[in-house]
């Protein structure tokens, strides 16, 4: 039997929960994107070399990488909202004060602070939607949160490039938005919330471990984190400061260019309970590692700024079949007591890839320049394939 919120013919879209929730992902992509086009201002203003940058996105998906864990296990055992609402708060007063930080010392310690909040977002997000729906409404709602993430990340990166033209410190004003999120998710939010048993909390840790130590939730564990160190590397990082050396972009047009590839990623992200009916969703996250790999292989070739605007969109469009598949399937092998610390460990693996790219890449490009981030980005999405095929089994 279909759950209620389960039903074909209503949209997620029609249910002032789920659009609390959008609202809330917005947040969270906010704290990323929106400063990617800043970068080259905020090398210059700071004294920062390329090779070090990545520090201030390193500091903030660091710190998420360290408390999404907790927060999962406080959302299965306190309940979703009274973990999220507090975590805006901490999202959001951080954010506004990286604008006032003084020096590049300074605007890490209070990005990671930023972080400490950002973490809980997308967790307890992912959890409350996986709840709420269940099948391919759920695969549809996952698919809406991928547009709204990458719709998001278009618009944060473009309003966060006109933004930086002023000023790159402007562009820390954005998170503020995060204290009307929290007054929706205190008084207007309404999801389901776990019926903990009388087992303890000794009995809760044992059975999240071995669920998810399992090989189909490592495996879609390991693509996730593939997809991070691609994403968060070849793209977040060093796709900015390759537009800006290679055709020597102002920081509006890089975040037009951005804007555009993320827009693909929304394109698919918005038709996956289609694609998931008629492929499956492992297949879609082979095709989109794919997808990846040929985008890598193709940008150092690029001659025009049309050119490598159109390469990257590949990587959008992989990306757009890769994470809603990949949190779909893991909802699908979680019950509602554990979904939270298996989306948690999820999210910490994502954490993970966001923390070490932009270090790895670094090191990559200190040693072979743009051309090398992009080519070994190559052999990370030829990995992902090689995990998703062997690890994770599914009928198709």
């Amino acid at each position: 039997m279909r759950a209620p919120n389960d039903q074909p013919y209503r949209s997620p879209l029609l249910d002032r929960n789920f659009r609390i929730i959008l609202l809330v992902t917005l947040m969270s992509v906010i704290g990323f994107t929106s400063i990617m086009p800043a970068i080259p201002e905020i090398m210059t203003d700071l004294g920062v070399s390329a090779s070090e940058i990545g520090l201030v996105l390193t500091s903030f998906a660091l710190a998420a990488m360290i408390v999404t864990p907790i927060a999962g296990m406080l959302a299965d055992r306190l309940g979703r909202r009274q973990v999220l609402a507090p975590a805006l708060l901490l999202f959001a007063g951080f954010g506004v004060a990286c604008a006032f930080a003084r020096n590049f010392e300074e605007l890490l310690i209070l990005r990671f602070l930023q972080g400490l909040g950002a973490g809980q977002l997308n967790v307890v997000t992912m959890t409350m939607v996986s709840d709420l729906y269940q099948d391919n409404k759920r695969a549809q709602a996952m698919g809406y949160i991928g547009a709204t993430v990458s719709l998001g990340s278009a618009g944060a990166a473009f309003i966060g490039g006109m933004i930086a033209a002023l000023g790159w410190r402007y562009v820390f004003y954005l998170p503020g938005l995060g204290f009307v999120c929290w007054a929706l998710v205190r008084f207007s939010l309404r999801v389901p919330e776990p019926q903990n048993d009388d087992r303890g909390m000794g009995h809760y840790l044992r059975s999240a471990v071995r669920l998810i130590f399992t090989r189909q939730v490592g495996g879609l564990m390991l693509a996730t984190l593939f997809a991070m160190l691609l994403l968060n590397g070849a793209f977040v990082t060093y796709a900015p400061i390759f537009l800006f050396e290679r055709f020597g972009l102002d920081p509006e047009h890089i975040g037009l260019s951005l804007m555009v590839v993320t827009l693909f990623v929304g394109l698919v992200a918005t038709q996956i309970g289609r694609l998931t009916l008629w492929f499956g969703q492992k297949k879609l996250i082979v095709v989109g590692f794919f997808f990846y790999a040929l985008s890598m292989l193709l940008v150092p070739l690029c001659g025009s700024v049309y050119a490598a605007t159109a390469t990257l969109s590949l990587l959008g469009l992989g990306h757009g079949m890769i994470m809603p598949s990949v949190l779909g399937l893991l909802a699908d092998h979680a019950p509602l007591e554990l979904r939270a610390v298996v989306m948690s460990a999820n999210g910490s693996t994502m954490r993970l890839g966001q923390t070490l790219a932009p270090v790895m890449m670094g090191a990559v490009y200190a040693w072979q320049g743009l051309d090398g981030v992009f080519y070994g980005s190559v052999l990370l999405a030829l990995a992902g394939i090689a995990a998703i095929t062997v690890l994770v089994r599914q009928r198709f």
